[in-house]
Order: structure tokens, then C-alpha cells, then sequence
């Protein structure tokens, strides 16, 4: 996503914009919850907490950002990005 999505949607729309920065800072708190995790007191509070971060994150890219692409983008530029995505992602 970070290397190839959200640069290829950056630009188009303010709304896309501050979306994509959004989603990078979920990825950030994503992974600094998970390098925490041999650290914590409260494991399951913790575990609770990831997942709810990883919920609400997956959520606002099916509902928000994967229905606006269509919505900013044309058939050909979707395909563009299509190209771009590698085989294995799918």
C-alpha cells in the first residue's frame, strides 16, 4: 500500500489525501503495537487493543479508501494500478 497504492492516489483528492495519511499512521501505531507486545503487563488488553486497531483500520480501507478509488479514478487508471500491483498481493 505504501509503496505503491497510496502514491499512486496521492494528489487526486484532499479527502484521498488526508485518508492516506490516516491509513500511514494506523500502519505506524500497527506496527509499533505489535513490537510492544513482549513488553506489555497485559497481554490480552494488549492483544484487545491491536485488534481493534487492525478492525477499525480494514474497515476504513474497504469502506472509504477501496470505494473512493473508482470514484477519483477511470477504468484505465484503475488498470494502470492493476499493473503495478504485483501477482502475489492477490
Amino acid at each position: 500500500e505504501e509503496k505503491i497504492l497510496f502514491p499512486f492516489a496521492k494528489g487526486r483528492d484532499k479527502e484521498m489525501d488526508a485518508l492516506i495519511e490516516e491509513l500511514i499512521l494506523d500502519h505506524k501505531k500497527i506496527a509499533e503495537s505489535v513490537s510492544s507486545i513482549n513488553e506489555t503487563t497485559d497481554l490480552k488488553e494488549h492483544l484487545n487493543s491491536l485488534g481493534e486497531l487492525l478492525d477499525g483500520h480494514i474497515r476504513k480501507e474497504e469502506h472509504v479508501l477501496f470505494e473512493r478509488l473508482p470514484q477519483l479514478f477511470s477504468e484505465k487508471e484503475m488498470s494502470e494500478l492493476e499493473k503495478l500491483v504485483p501477482k502475489s498481493a492477490f
